[in-house]
Order: structure tokens, then C-alpha cells, then sequence
């Protein structure tokens, strides 16, 4: 080659998301957890209510906007509630992705839980989906 010319690196685009196929960035590669975790707006309203009331001169109107987006739209109100629904769909080997939305959007149906959250198409029968709508369901009837 001459000193005259340089090698061009060809940039290729990132892949993109997808996901009703679990394609994701690398922070949440296979479902594991490197950097970031998929949350419910349950798990975040417990989350920023706990900061907020560890350091409260320490948030503004913002935080406060977010905590009652997420109080507004959670479908679990208290921890030992959320922390027994992941549990619970944790036996079933669900993405992080499908956990959150299972507990963010409580499908009464297996075609609506399809319709929301299309990876578990190719994971479970529909007979197994049912089981996991059953579960939720069940912890949102009893919840405190």
C-alpha cells in the first residue's frame, strides 16, 4: 500500500432492538443483569419512595413527577408483594424483559399476553402461559 492512502474502517450499524425477539443492548445481554435491570414501574415507585425518603433535600420536582407517574400506573403497591412476583415468575426462566412486563401490564389472557409480550410465542405453550397469567393474577388478588 502507498503512504498516499489510508485504510477506511467501515462502520457498521448497530443492531437494532427487538423486543418481541429479547434483542437487546449489550447492558442486557441474554437476560443477565451487567449494568441495568428491566424494571417494573412497581419496583421503581419502591425504589425512588426509598431514596426520596433516604435523602430527601436530595431530589427535586422531578424525582417527584416520576414517583407519581410510577404510583399512578404500578400494579403492586407493596415490596414483599413485588419481591414474591418476581419470585415467583423467576421459576419460569423469563427474560428480564418479560418479568417486567408481565408485572407492569397483568394480561388476563394468553392470546393478550401474546399480544404484549411476543417472545414467550417461541418459549412456553400456551398451557404453560396460562400457568404464568394464573400466578399473577393470583399474587394481584391478594396483594395487601
Amino acid at each position: 500500500m502507498s503512504e498516499g492512502i489510508s485504510r477506511i474502517k467501515r462502520q457498521y450499524p448497530p443492531e437494532e432492538e427487538d423486543a418481541s425477539r429479547l434483542k437487546f443492548n449489550e447492558e442486557f445481554k441474554n437476560g443477565t443483569v451487567s449494568e441495568f435491570s428491566c424494571l417494573s414501574l412497581s419496583e421503581v415507585a419502591i425504589m425512588l419512595e426509598q431514596t426520596k425518603l433516604g435523602n430527601p433535600e436530595n431530589h427535586g420536582a422531578i424525582v417527584d413527577k416520576m414517583i407519581d407517574y410510577c404510583k399512578t400506573y404500578r400494579t403492586f403497591k407493596d415490596k414483599e408483594t413485588v419481591q414474591e412476583i418476581r419470585r415467583t415468575l423467576n421459576k419460569y426462566e423469563l427474560h428480564e424483559y418479560e418479568v417486567s412486563q408481565l408485572i407492569n401490564l397483568i394480561p388476563g389472557s394468553v392470546e393478550e399476553a401474546l399480544s404484549y409480550i411476543p417472545s414467550l410465542r417461541s418459549k412456553f405453550s400456551n398451557e404453560k402461559i396460562n400457568e404464568i397469567i394464573e400466578d399473577v393474577n393470583e399474587l394481584k388478588k391478594y396483594q395487601g
